[in-house]
């Protein structure tokens, strides 16, 4: 095969998704065809449309157009019996109450009540300002200036009216404490509580309210340190537990139960009810927070407690490493992406992302007991992830990312992906590798992001750190997925070529890049893939062109492959360019039926399925499974943990769940477009 024969095409980038401008606090103008004042837009339409007076259809059809119009514009409501009224009626909250026994009606509606300041309008139009559409835009419009009291109170009020809403409806309002009693019972008695002087009932509970109904979780200063972990893990996972808390620390008494941990309130807490939980439970957060995010994950808790003593302690490191610390940092007043108040910001709340997506994928690898993998010395996933966790990092990188990226990665392959660079070859290997060795990938990784950049590969060749990768490249990849990748290219490449992260492209040993029909080309040769595959998979694999007269052969031997318990690279034509010429593809084969083969695309959340020829095989894309924790976002470079993306054929109910890049083709499909696989032997 030529260089330009597996080069990938880059991943399709989503359209762009426009928001429909609107502003939640402007109503609806009024329309220039609009008659007397006193008439309905329905009475207007009948005094000018055809009537009685002239039979047909007319009068139907625009007294419903009419009536459509009327909805969509809404109504802008004032009297408090009517708000509530309309409120208790919307999809969700309507059902969710009638399940209410009259006494938890009873406590429901004076809490609803209590937060209804003087001076609230709610706007019945969809997106309309208030409770206008199923919540959205319940906060009102975000003054230009800082709001005076009775605007805060409209806000505060309409902002825990909405958490007690969504609390009702996503069930968090019927969880239990630890002593049988539920939210709307603990947040009963936190509304009518005595509180300790200084500090703001009212205050506390219209935020603790709009708090465990899920609205944003904390308030936006809430920090990154691990007592604003905590808070947000209780009020996500145990509303009943959290009010329960707040309502002993901003008591009288000031003490409370978390945990493991009794707590007494901080004297200088008398504020948010973040400052007052924050700042509480400081001395306590990183352990609470363990033990709390365990007990949610039986099998994860199962493994961790079958575990050495010493095995455990590494654990417990490596968790408390992912919880970022420092003070909270203040939502900035300029959002300008260049003012230092604002990169501090946005860069903290990235680091909050990336270790909540650490610590999940702690808990995943010990939920499917991957923790116990060894790599090809013989050392655990654990003591390897350890040896990271307090390794020196090569100038330039951040060893807490590092370790978030690994660990993610490791948990999670599926997040691996090749950006907008052409490596689908040994992106497929990182694939393949964190898949089924995560010891040896951590490994991999460990060595190629330390000091000196290297690492001796199970057959003995030592892998080098390609220059110039340190720094990110904007190609969409985490930066271990940029430093591994670029290092396997050049590997695989050998002594003859040099690999070019920055132009994705080859440079002879005379300085000229490699190209096909003079556009610069990428990926590599078939042998230079088995090169990179031979260095980091276990046993070995044969390039094998694919036989078009003997398809059944090509099939029994990536079956054979399979029936090993591995995954089986190949290359399949993959799209024309512009002068009709196909270009390739590198995948791999992880399961075949009788009618289907499926594989993975390294193109990860990019593959959306095919329809025409000209861009690829025809198949369909796997409906993505729903994460089953939160992700980390693509601030700090590359899809890890984006959400997961429909197929353009849409979510077939018809289709096989998968992860990112997992796609179907029918048989005939890929033997028609097969060019050649790998097969393995022992």
């Amino acid at each position: 095969m030529a260089v330009s024969d597996v080069t990938a095409t880059q991943a399709t980038p989503a359209p762009p998704r426009t928001p429909i401008p609107t502003d939640p606090g402007s109503k609806p103008p009024a329309s220039p065809e609009a008659g007397p004042a006193n008439l309905t837009r329905v009475e207007q339409l009948r005094q000018t449309s055809p009537g009685p007076a002239n039979p047909g259809q007319a009068q139907p059809v625009l007294d419903k157009q009419a009536n459509l119009a009327a909805g969509a514009r809404g109504e802008v409501l004032t009297d408090p019996a009517r708000i509530l009224e309309y409120e208790r009626s919307r999809p969700g909250v309507r059902e969710a109450y009638a399940k209410l026994t009259p006494q938890q009606r009873q406590q429901f509606d004076g809490m609803v009540r209590s937060q209804l300041a003087p001076g609230t309008e709610l706007n019945t139009a969809p997106g309309g300002y208030g409770m206008g559409g199923m919540f959205s835009g319940m906060m009102g419009a975000t003054p230009a200036q800082k709001p005076d009291a009775k605007q805060q109170a409209i806000i505060d009020g309409n902002g825990a009216r909405s958490g007690l809403y969504l609390a009702l409806s996503n069930g968090r309002l019927l969880q239990t404490d630890a002593q049988g009693k539920t939210t709307l019972e603990n947040l009963n008695t936190l509304k009518n509580q005595r509180f300790a002087p200084g500090v703001d009932g009212k205050a506390i509970f219209s935020q603790t309210a709009s708090v465990v109904g899920g609205l944003g979780s904390v308030p936006s200063d809430q920090g990154t340190n691990a007592s604003a972990a905590l808070l947000r893990e209780m009020a996500n996972s145990k509303p009943a537990e959290f009010v329960r808390q707040v309502s002993g620390l901003a008591g009288p008494s000031g003490e409370a139960r978390v945990g493991e941990s009794s707590v007494k309130r901080d004297p200088s807490a008398t504020g948010s009810v973040s400052d007052l939980y924050q700042a509480s439970t400081a001395g306590v957060a990183r352990a609470e927070l363990r033990r709390s995010e365990l007990s949610r994950n039986p099998k994860a808790q199962a493994t961790y407690q079958s575990l050495p003593p010493d095995q455990r302690g590494k654990v417990d490191l490596l968790i408390e490493a992912s919880i970022p610390a420092g003070q909270p940092v203040k939502v900035p007043t300029n959002f300008d992406p260049h003012a230092p108040e604002s990169k501090a910001y946005f860069e903290q709340m990235q680091a909050s992302m990336r270790a909540d997506g650490s610590r999940q994928g702690i808990y995943s690898l010990l939920a499917d007991g991957r923790v116990y993998n060894r790599d090809s010395k013989g050392v655990t996933l654990i003591d390897r992830l350890d040896q990271m966790r307090t390794q020196p990092m090569a100038s330039g990188l951040n060893r807490d990312q590092i370790l978030a990226e690994t660990i993610s990665q490791s948990a999670h392959p599926d997040r691996i992906q090749q950006g907008n660079r052409g490596t689908c070859t040994v992106t497929t290997l990182e694939h393949l590798n964190a898949k089924r060795e995560p010891a040896e990938y951590v490994r991999l990784v460990s060595g190629l992001t330390g000091p000196e950049g290297k690492v001796v590969l199970r057959n003995g060749d030592t892998l080098n750190r390609d220059e110039g990768v340190l720094q990110n490249d904007n190609s969409g990849r985490t930066s271990v997925s940029r430093i591994y990748q670029a290092s396997l290219m050049e590997y695989g490449n050998g002594a003859a070529w040099n690999y070019d992260n920055a132009r994705d492209t080859h440079i002879d040993r005379n300085g000229v890049a490699t190209k096909r029909k003079g556009k610069e080309t990428s990926g590599l040769y078939g042998e230079q893939w088995q090169r990179a595959l031979q260095g980091v998979l276990p046993g070995s694999v044969h390039f094998t062109p694919a036989n078009p007269d003997s398809p059944q052969v090509s099939m029994a031997d990536i079956q054979g492959g399979l029936s090993q318990g591995r995954e089986v690279p190949v290359a399949l034509r993959w799209g024309k360019d512009k002068d009709g010429d196909y270009g390739s593809h590198a995948l791999s084969v992880s399961r075949m039926d009788d009618k289907y083969v499926y594989l993975r695309n390294p193109h990860g959340f990019g593959e959306m399925g095919n329809t025409d020829p000209n861009n690829g095989p025809i198949r369909e894309a796997l409906r993505p499974a729903m994460p089953t924790s939160g992700g980390f976002g693509v601030g700090f470079g590359g899809a890890v943990g984006a959400p997961n993306c429909l197929p353009a054929n849409g979510p077939n109910p018809n289709v096989p769940e998968g992860n990112a890049g997992d796609t179907r083709m029918t048989r005939e499909e890929f033997l028609k477009n097969l060019q050649f696989y790998y097969k393995f032997s022992r």
